[in-house]
């Protein structure tokens, strides 16, 4: 049986966006069970603007990229609502001075007492007391 990890969008964004993490997120993902709460399409949806706007990376090879990685977001996590961890998630941010954003990928990894995988070094920072969250540096 595959383990399942939590993917906060930071891990689920170079798979689609190449960038210097890529090869180790992608090592790192071998034979797992991917879990992410759907806050991650909007996310991973900024990182596309962020990459058209900013770096000057063509509309459609984003779009391209972006429609890819609904599709894996989709297709092979599983997307738990945003819904469903809020008030875990409130308390946790409160807890541990992060943003709702991030303390809903951590009240996701809580619940199914599985790892938050993250790119995320000051959210690592501030959680790695927490045994599940695992930073790919």
């Amino acid at each position: 049986m595959r383990d399942s990890i939590v993917l906060d969008s930071s891990v689920i964004a170079p798979i689609f966006f190449p960038e210097e993490k890529t090869g180790q997120v992608m090592a790192t993902l071998a034979d797992k069970r991917f879990i992410t709460v759907d806050l991650a399409y909007a996310e991973v949806s900024n990182v596309a603007w962020k990459r058209c706007m900013f770096s000057h990376e063509n509309m459609k090879i984003s779009r391209e990229a972006l429609t890819s990685c609904i599709t894996f977001i989709s297709d092979v996590c599983d997307v738990v609502p945003a819904r469903d961890l809020i008030l875990d998630a409130f308390t946790d941010a409160h807890t541990y001075s992060i943003t709702v954003y991030d303390a809903l990928f951590l009240a996701a990894a809580q619940r199914y007492k599985v790892p938050l995988l993250t790119l995320d070094t000051k959210l690592y920072q501030k959680t790695h007391r927490i045994e599940n969250v695992q930073l790919i540096s």
